[in-house]
C-alpha cells in the first residue's frame, strides 16, 4: 500500500523566502538563484520531479520570486512567477539544458548587482551579475525546520522503517546483496508513493561506498 507524501505549507515557503532575504540583505546581495531541485522546493512549494531537466528559482531581495521550469502547470503555490522554456527540439532533449534556463533566467537579472548562489548553479552562466556562493551559508539556514518539513522528514523516516522491514524478512545466510536492495527499494518506492529522488549504494559488504 503506497502513502502519499506531505506537502509543504505555502506559508511556511513564504517565511523560508523571507528569512533567505534577510540574510541576502544584511549581506548586500540583491537576490539569490538556486539550481537545486530541493532549494525550489522547499522556498516556492514546486517538487520538479524530473530530475533529467533542471529548474531553478530566483528570489529578489526587495521583490518577488520567480520558478523557471518546463512544466506547462506546475504547483507552485509560494512563487509570485513562473517562466517556461524548452528543453527540447523535435523531441530529443537539447544538450546544454542549463543554458535554457540562463536564457530565460539572465533577462530577469536586469538592474541586479550581486547575487547569492549555491552549489549547483552554473554562475558562469549568468551575464550582468556578479554571483557569490553562499552554499554554506545558506545550509546553515535551512537547520530550522518549519513544521511542513518535520512532516516531511518523518514520512521519510517512516518509508526508511518500511524498507528495513523488509529487509529483515528477507534477510538469511547467502541472500545476494542485490536481491536485499532491490526488496528494499521496491518497498520504499511503495511507502513514498512515488519514485525515490536518491538511493545509497552501501549493499555490497566489505566495499565503501
Amino acid at each position: 500500500m503506497s502513502g502519499i507524501p506531505p506537502v509543504l505549507d505555502p506559508v511556511s515557503c513564504r517565511a523560508r523566502q523571507e528569512t533567505l532575504r534577510s540574510y541576502l540583505k544584511e549581506n548586500d546581495l540583491d537576490g539569490a538563484v538556486f539550481f537545486n531541485r530541493h532549494y525550489v522546493y522547499c522556498l516556492s512549494g514546486y517538487w520538479h520531479g524530473q530530475p533529467l531537466t533542471p529548474t531553478a528559482i530566483l528570489v529578489e531581495t526587495g521583490g518577488k520570486t520567480s520558478i523557471f521550469t518546463h512544466d506547462e502547470a506546475p504547483t507552485a503555490p509560494a512563487a509570485d512567477e513562473v517562466v517556461h522554456y524548452i528543453p527540447n527540439h523535435l523531441f530529443t532533449l537539447k544538450p546544454n539544458l542549463s543554458g535554457c534556463i540562463a536564457e530565460v533566467l539572465n533577462p530577469r537579472l536586469t538592474g541586479l548587482r550581486k547575487i547569492g548562489t549555491g552549489e549547483q548553479t552554473p554562475a558562469a552562466m549568468l551575464s550582468g551579475v556578479e554571483c557569490r556562493d553562499i552554499t554554506e551559508d545558506y545550509q546553515y539556514l535551512r537547520r530550522e525546520k518549519h513544521p511542513d518539513e518535520v512532516a516531511a522528514l518523518e514520512f521519510t523516516i517512516q518509508c526508511a522503517e518500511r524498507a528495513y522491514a523488509a529487509a529483515l524478512q528477507l534477510l538469511e545466510p547467502e541472500i545476494e546483496e542485490v536481491e536485499l536492495m532491490a526488496a528494499m527499494h521496491e518497498e520504499a518506492t511503495f511507502a513514498a508513493g512515488e519514485l525515490l529522488s536518491g538511493w545509497g549504494q552501501d549493499f555490497q559488504c566489505g566495499v565503501p561506498g
